[in-house]
């Protein structure tokens, strides 16, 4: 037997490698034990044990076969009973015929007290470097092992091994995750926090604006400027509660408050928001709709959101002088009654395979003449609210005849709170 290099055992390292594993002190494992049961079986061997070596003791994290008490109970041994710590310190094969004709080992403990005559004795070695154990078999005869027999037990160990710092890397990633989910939240918090900041002093310049705007004489252009404001502070109050409401579907806190909703006047209200927009780009925003239609089960406040983002949307993409065409329409699913709101417009259209990604959170999509970016979060929670509400949002799109959005909404009595 080499020459045993006692400081191995007791490094700080090899140590602290040792716990990371996680598997000092803990139960019996199908995995491990299935092969130790190999290794016995295919060397017919009474005892073959994975064993972890610290600088106390050993630790049988498997053991196929039986050893003498109170070991079997413990489940290991003192250091000083253990052939183990030699592959440890020596990092590498042990193997002994006969314990008891070597010089080194025929006074050893676990000869004694373990009846170990025959010893092989593989190193489990971690990538980092460090041998954490031994995978080895025991046989209470004196028994000569073959080349083939070594190998066989290598590549079991070399499984073992890989068991083990696969569980390794498995912990390591999870604690990344949750790191990475911590900071998140913290993160998502403070934007919460200075997003929410901003909206009382949006309100207030909104505000201020349409009281200006209904309050005082004001020349043509005056009151151009004055309108111009008017809708950027309404589109920057929508963005910060848009931000807001997209934090609250992250962390599954958001609410709708579901009642009938008068779907034809809500429309009018969000192409009134818009209007100005339209008009710098001279687009037409035409209605058509039946009168006396049924109300919607949704969130008001909401769905004005939905439909005044989708109309901008509309707007962007239109050309100059274009036109963007609302119509509702009543229909029917599986037999219950709906309204489908069309909101057409004369841009480029979007594939089929692309149309999806419209509503999915930071897509960006850039499809022949159309190039549609979500960077922001107004797509993809219209489709949570829609979805919410009971509703349904796709696109159809054709070839040099635009894009359409349409949502389906029931009519029908519906909860007055959801949770999404």
């Amino acid at each position: 037997m080499k020459h045993p290099k006692t400081s191995a055992l007791n490094a700080p390292d090899r140590l602290q490698a040792l716990r990371d594993t996680e598997l000092l002190d803990t139960a019996a494992e199908e995995t491990f034990d299935r092969s130790t049961r190999l290794a016995a079986q295919i060397l017919n061997v009474p005892v073959a044990m994975v064993s972890l070596v610290d600088d106390k003791r050993q630790f049988f994290k498997s053991c196929t076969g039986e050893i003498p008490e109170p070991w079997a109970s413990q489940r290991g041994t003192p250091v000083s009973h253990a052939f183990c710590k030699y592959v440890v310190m020596n990092d590498s094969n042990l193997v002994v015929n006969d314990a008891r004709e070597d010089q080194d080992l025929k006074h050893h403990p676990g000869v004694k007290s373990l009846g170990i005559i025959a010893y092989l004795g593989i190193p489990l070695k971690l990538s980092s470097g460090h041998t954490i154990g031994s995978f080895c078999t025991i046989d209470s005869q004196p028994r000569e092992w073959t080349q083939e027999q070594i190998k066989t037990m290598e590549d079991l160990a070399a499984s073992v091994i890989a068991e083990i710092e696969l569980r390794v890397m498995v912990r390591e990633l999870q604690k990344n995750y949750f790191e990475m989910r911590n900071i998140e939240m913290r993160r998502d918090e403070l934007s919460d926090l200075m997003v929410n900041d901003l909206h009382n002093p949006l309100c207030s310049v909104t505000t201020g604006i349409e009281l200006a705007l209904s309050k005082c004489e004001h020349s043509k252009m005056q009151r151009q400027f004055l309108e111009a404001a008017l809708e950027n502070s309404q589109a920057l109050t929508r963005m910060v509660d848009t931000i807001l409401d997209q934090g609250q579907d992250d962390r599954g806190q958001l609410e709708l408050k579901l009642h009938p909703v008068d779907l034809h006047r809500l429309l009018k209200e969000s192409i009134s928001q818009v209007q100005a927009s339209a008009s710098n780009k001279h687009v037409r925003l035409q209605v058509i709709s039946p009168t006396n239609l049924p109300p919607v089960q949704a969130d008001e406040k909401k769905m004005g959101r939905v439909l005044t983002n989708l109309l901008t949307n509309s707007i962007k993409h239109t050309p100059i002088n274009g036109s963007v065409s609302c119509s509702i329409e009543q229909t029917r699913k599986d037999n219950k009654n709906r309204l489908q709101l069309n909101i057409r417009d004369e841009g480029s259209s979007i594939p089929q395979k692309f149309r999806n990604l419209v509503f999915d959170k930071y897509s960006q999509i850039e499809a022949g003449l159309y190039n549609f970016s979500s960077a922001g979060l107004g797509m993809p929670l219209c489709r949570v609210v829609i979805e919410g509400t009971g509703g349904d949002i796709w696109i159809e799109s054709q070839l040099t005849k635009g894009t359409t959005y349409c949502i389906s909404l029931p009519t029908e009595e519906a909860s007055p709170d959801a949770s999404v």
